[in-house]
């Protein structure tokens, strides 16, 4: 997915393509990522007055975090304008691929990037030996859903979204009993105000709640969690080392867009966004697997927690749940 040196000028985006980009959101989309930028004063700018808003912004950081949320109708039409291909239309997560790499190789940072990689040649590590690597670290986790198969782990709680005015609502109801890694006895019950992105853990005797009106049984599915590259470069052996040594690289840097061999890393990423809950949906929730990087906090400063869960349904926020000696964190996580 990423375009070969020389073909694209390395410059940032140009405002008129930038104008391409966000005119190909929908009215609502292009809200939506006005609010994830902090646009000031965008609710009260029509739908042109916005796009030209987000179009004047320097940088392509803006792009970069809006990314995952465009549909695939406006990531081909995005494509058709900035004039770039993809092998497979159909496919939203290589449209998405390849719109990153488009900003990418426009961009001042990956021309220096490009020069280091030229400079320092480095050659220990190949994409096939860094897929091994991630597959020997993949954690075993338990996907929340409400399949009818195996035994019932959790509830799901849904609330009217006037209830949260009273404050935090209880979301998600869990019998650690059967989790991969934290054993209790008792029911971990975790709650949520959105709207401030509030969140506590309560634990209590007893069993889960009994059914009743929007309460939804989930059961647990086994299932294994790749690392974010994040956690590999912290984690890996040896081998992941001496490459990033060769790359100049420090493994508590994480693997960022300015990374020296980040060729090497696109078909483990293609790989961890091509099945993880977090881009595909599909779990309701999760219990088990490993820290990820997020606004504030980056995933190697949270290794020394044990992970616990993280929620996927009713998304923005996210709710990750760890243990740290008898302390239980809860946090909310946006993007």
């Amino acid at each position: 997915m990423h375009p070969s040196a020389g073909t694209l000028v390395r410059m940032a985006l140009a405002r008129a393509q930038k104008r391409t980009l966000w005119g190909a959101l929908s009215d609502s989309s292009i809200r939506r990522a006005a609010a994830r930028c902090g646009l000031r004063n965008s609710l009260e700018l029509d739908a042109a007055e916005t796009q030209e808003a987000l179009a004047k912004k320097r940088g392509d950081q803006q792009i970069i975090d809006n990314v995952a949320f465009f549909t695939r109708p406006e990531l081909k039409r995005i494509a058709r304008g900035l004039g770039f291909t993809v092998s497979d239309p159909k496919n939203a997560d290589e449209l998405r691929g390849e719109l990153l790499s488009f900003v990418r190789a426009h961009s001042a940072k990956e021309k220096e990037r490009l020069a280091r990689r030229a400079r320092l040649n480095p050659s220990s590590m190949t994409s096939e030996a860094l897929s091994a690597i991630g597959q020997k670290l993949a954690r075993p986790v338990l996907h929340l859903l409400p399949k009818r198969r195996g035994k019932i782990v959790a509830v799901w709680h849904e609330h009217d979204w006037w209830q949260y005015d009273r404050g935090p609502q209880i979301w998600l109801s869990v019998d650690p009993a059967s989790h991969p890694a934290t054993r209790s006895k008792k029911i971990l019950e975790l709650y949520v105000q959105p709207s401030i992105s509030q969140v506590r853990v309560e634990l209590r005797t007893g069993s889960l709640p009994a059914p009743a009106e929007r309460r939804t049984r989930l059961y647990g599915h086994a299932a294994l969690e790749l690392p974010t590259l994040d956690v590999v470069f912290q984690r890996g052996p040896k081998r992941v080392g001496t490459w990033l040594a060769e790359n100049e690289w420090k493994r508590e840097w994480g693997c960022r867009d300015d990374f020296t061999d980040l060729e090497v890393t696109e078909d483990y990423q293609r790989a961890w966004r091509a099945e993880h809950p977090l881009e595909v949906g599909g779990p309701w929730a999760q219990l088990g697997g490993w820290p990820m990087s997020w606004e504030g906090e980056a995933a190697g400063d949270q290794l020394s927690d044990r992970f616990v869960l993280r929620t996927y349904r009713a998304s923005q926020p996210w709710v990750e749940v760890a243990k740290r000696g008898r302390e239980w964190l809860a946090r909310a996580r946006r993007r």
